[in-house]
């Protein structure tokens, strides 16, 4: 057990792939990393939106619908200053929405 954090048989053996030792190294480190922050509440969610309309503007109100809860709830819980917050909206957030819109 390292921080709280117990792995589970299945990533506790050991596995024939680098990648996918590598793969658990990097998990653990990714969650001995929260743990170290010592969250009061953790937020996981799962993206469950269509980007791949046939229209332009299918693909652009299912991205309106997503992403605007997304924006809410960094509305009501960090500052518009916070440049966690701007990292975040600029770096994931909008990277992944110009990925809805095809390039050509």
């Amino acid at each position: 057990m390292v921080n709280g954090y117990s792995p589970s048989s299945d990533s506790a053996s050991s596995s024939s792939s680098p990648a996918s030792s590598t793969a658990s190294m990097n998990a653990e480190s990714l969650l001995n990393a929260l743990w170290s922050l010592s969250p009061k509440v953790m937020v996981v969610t799962e993206q469950d939106s269509n980007h791949n309309g046939s229209t332009l503007m299918e693909r652009l109100l299912e991205a309106l619908y997503s992403y605007a809860a997304l924006f809410d709830c960094l509305e009501s819980t960090v500052s518009r200053t916070s440049l966690e917050r701007l990292k975040v909206e600029k770096i994931l957030f909008g990277e992944e929405i110009k990925n809805i819109l095809p390039v050509k």
